[in-house]
């Protein structure tokens, strides 16, 4: 399948390494510590951290990129949060035809910690919380003219669909949950 950004075309088979490159993006500077949490305190009284098994891990890991963005979807939206990857600012990603850059999000930790690699190998996953993605993250993400890319995997690069998509799937599966 092929997500479509504008005029540029993105397939979903592409590995991580031939698509991505390291960088760092720091939108949400201004974001109150409470809006987000590194993992390590995750698991703690009222967290709701999900514990993925590594079967389970591996077979959604596993789905072609359009499953991988419905699953995103609809855990981002049952757990109230996504994942970014953070060290002193958060991983950012660049398109290998254009070199555009991407925020990549995952569903969580666990996912985004298997691309925790390469020059990555020094971030781990932090929590950012939906309140915080529609309020704060999307409105820089556009303003720095930035995408996201939804669930990449060692081996596949993520979707990079339109943030107005991502907003309105994500809303979408919020209000059926409610």
């Amino acid at each position: 399948m092929i997500f479509k950004k504008a005029n540029h075309a993105y397939d979903s088979t592409l590995a991580i390494d031939s698509v991505f490159r390291v960088g760092i993006f720091q939108p949400i500077q201004d974001v109150e510590p409470s809006q987000t949490r590194d993992l390590q305190r995750l698991g703690q009284k009222g967290d709701r951290m999900m514990k993925l098994n590594p079967s389970r891990i591996k077979a959604v890991s596993s789905l072609p990129g359009p499953q991988r963005y419905s699953h995103f979807i609809k855990v981002a939206a049952d757990q109230n949060k996504i994942w970014g990857l953070f060290n002193e600012g958060w991983a950012l990603a660049g398109t290998d035809d254009t070199n555009e850059s991407v925020f990549p999000l995952w569903p969580a930790a666990e996912y985004a910690q298997l691309c925790a690699l390469g020059e990555w190998k020094d971030f781990s996953p932090r929590e950012i919380d939906l309140g915080t993605f529609f309020e704060i993250l999307m409105p820089k993400l556009r303003e720095s003219n930035t995408n996201v890319a939804i669930f990449p995997t060692p081996e596949e690069k993520g979707g990079i669909p339109e943030l107005e998509q991502v907003e309105a799937d994500l809303r979408t599966e919020l209000s059926r949950i409610e």
